[in-house]
């Protein structure tokens, strides 16, 4: 029987630079005008349609992102307890239910009903606003009716499995009609939620973590078809469901992501036997999409790590939460948004997407609103701690309360505050990476096995005190196992990048060599130096977090550790590539 082995609880963010960008979303999505997001809308039903066409991604309609804005706004409305956001996404609601009546004759297309749906699921459950299922079934009872049931798989050409008669991101349907199924008890839902099954991607990964033919397919999409594979294991109840998403997550962790936790080079899965992914980064600047990509990652993350309780599911979250979209540029009231990340080792930089509101506009609100879900976590045997940002949670009058500047520091401080004796399992993620945890519990210490929670079960009293060591030395992590000297430096959780001025290699022959050489520099906690042997006097610039670089400002991802013609030759006879 699959069962949920844990439950989220919403955390309450702390100050922290995660919280500043919360807050900074907050303010740039409030100030959006429901009548501009509901114009196009409006004008196509040739009703009276007060305010202004968004542009960009919007000129027509805001069918792409509005459903990922109505979710958006429920979520972080929730998580801040604001009264202004739950109240904007209930109107902006009403006023589709004014365009479109009750019964939800539409007029949207897979992408945008796939995400109206998720964003119908999250106001109902976040804010508790009680009148959008009579609208939910009928939206689902017209696109049965009206949607186009050819299910091209995606492939080198048709990327997105549109051409020549399927359509667009069919396989992400699933997802949110099964968890309004979940929601809802409708059958209905479930029932056309498995139309859009997917097995020709998913069954390979039944029995495997690389099969051959999970590439040159759109890569955001096909991450979210991912979870509509969860979905479906939780609503038939499939153990070899579940264990093919599980080994989906591993084939991205494993061939398809960056350092940063960023994946889809050319917004695609690549190849695993050929090193393409190192290989793309001469080749291409959209390494991967920031907003999309963290947002599926959060879901497929969080999904496994409820359905599992294996707290490994959380390592691939930790480095989109600090190097995808937690570096992210802010979006711009007029809709310029980061879209994709630049990785080249020649030359990086960080930049808006050229046209305005596109879809990382609407999975920009709701990665930044899913910081609060993915924190703690509930079981009858204990409270979990799966990630470690500046924030308080409360469960049946059990306060848990975390500061720190991790990863800035090696140390998370966290109080406990109850008003009388109680006891209570906690556990505390320790990541893959993390060598020589432990925690320190009123002077008592107890050591962390990496990729395992470290549980203290105890009879805990106001005033109580843990404090988690998680050493976090800087570290060479190579782009792909055939491009071993093609490195990022990475400290714990976050990526390190080094200014572009200095576009020389390291001439670093091995981890020991780099463990020498490194150096903090002291007028910042999370910039180092590389002192090189020879040239005695190459200065390689200070490597620093990805969220320092502003805008257009330069410099590399990666870097190559030996001389660039060495490279291919030292790389064919070291990587074991044939």
């Amino acid at each position: 029987m699959i069962k949920r082995k844990l439950q989220s609880l919403p955390a309450t963010l702390l100050a922290s630079r995660h919280l500043d960008q919360v807050l900074d979303a907050r303010e740039t999505y409030l100030a959006v005008d429901n009548d501009d997001i509901l114009h196009g809308f409006r004008k196509g039903k040739n009703l009276p349609a007060p305010g202004k066409v968004l542009g960009g991604w919007c000129s027509h309609d805001s069918g792409l992102v509005i459903g990922q804005w109505l979710s958006g706004f429920s979520r972080l409305g929730a998580a801040l307890g604001d009264a202004a956001l739950t109240d904007k996404a209930v109107r902006l609601f009403e006023g589709l239910l004014g365009i479109y009546g009750k019964d939800g004759q539409h007029n949207f297309g897979t992408y945008g009903f796939d995400k109206l749906v998720g964003g119908i699921v999250d106001l109902h459950h976040f804010t508790r606003y009680p009148d959008g299922r009579r609208f939910l079934g009928g939206l689902t009872e017209f696109a049965g009716n009206a949607f186009d049931r050819t299910r091209s798989p995606a492939g080198e050409i048709d990327w997105d499995g549109r051409h020549p008669h399927g359509t667009l991101e069919w396989y992400t349907l699933g997802e949110n009609l099964y968890r309004a199924f979940e929601q809802t008890g409708d059958v209905r839902f479930k029932e056309f939620g498995d139309v859009w099954r997917y097995p020709y991607f998913w069954d390979p990964f039944r029995d495997s973590n690389r099969p051959s033919n999970a590439h040159t397919v759109h890569a955001y999409s096909h991450v979210n078809s991912f979870c509509s594979l969860v979905t479906a294991a939780v609503v038939d109840n499939d153990p070899a469901l579940l264990q093919a998403a599980v080994n989906a997550h591993d084939y991205m962790t494993g061939t398809q992501c960056f350092c940063t936790g960023g994946f889809g080079p050319f917004e695609r899965l690549l190849p695993i036997h050929d090193g393409r992914l190192g290989y793309s980064l001469d080749i291409c600047a959209e390494h991967a999409e920031v907003g999309c990509g963290s947002w599926a990652a959060f879901k497929l993350s969080r999904y496994l790590l409820e359905l599992t309780g294996e707290c490994r599911f959380m390592d691939w979250a930790e480095r989109v939460l600090h190097s995808c979209i937690g570096a992210a540029l802010p979006v711009w009231p007029d809709g310029r948004t980061t879209y994709y990340a630049d990785y080249r080792p020649s030359s990086s930089t960080r930049h808006y997407y050229h046209s305005t509101w596109p879809c990382c506009s609407g999975t920009y609100i709701q990665a930044v609103a899913a910081y609060h879900d993915l924190i703690y976590f509930t079981s009858p045997e204990a409270l979990h701690v799966s990630l470690y940002l500046p924030s308080s949670v409360i469960e049946d009058g059990f306060t848990l309360t975390q500061k720190t500047d991790y990863p800035a520091i090696d140390t998370i401080a966290f109080t406990i505050d109850v008003p009388q004796p109680r006891q209570r399992a906690l556990r505390f993620r320790i990541p893959a990476w993390c060598h020589g945890s432990r925690a320190t519990v009123n002077g008592q210490h107890v050591v962390g096995t990496p990729g395992q929670w470290l549980e203290i079960n105890r009879v805990w009293s106001r005033g109580d005190r843990v404090e988690l060591l998680l050493p976090a030395t800087p570290r060479l992590e190579a782009v792909d196992a055939f491009h071993s000297r093609r490195c990022a430096v990475v400290a714990g959780p976050l990526t390190l990048a080094q200014p572009a001025q200095y576009a020389h290699p390291l001439f670093i022959r091995d981890e020991e060599e780099f463990q020498r050489r490194l150096r903090r520099d002291d007028t910042h906690p999370l910039q180092y130096k590389i002192v090189t042997d020879f040239p005695q006097d190459l200065d390689t610039g200070s490597f620093r977090p990805l969220w320092d670089y502003t805008e257009g400002t330069y410099h590399r991802v990666y870097v190559d550790t030996d001389h660039p013609h060495l490279y291919g030759s030292w790389t064919r006879q070291n990587s074991g590539a044939q």
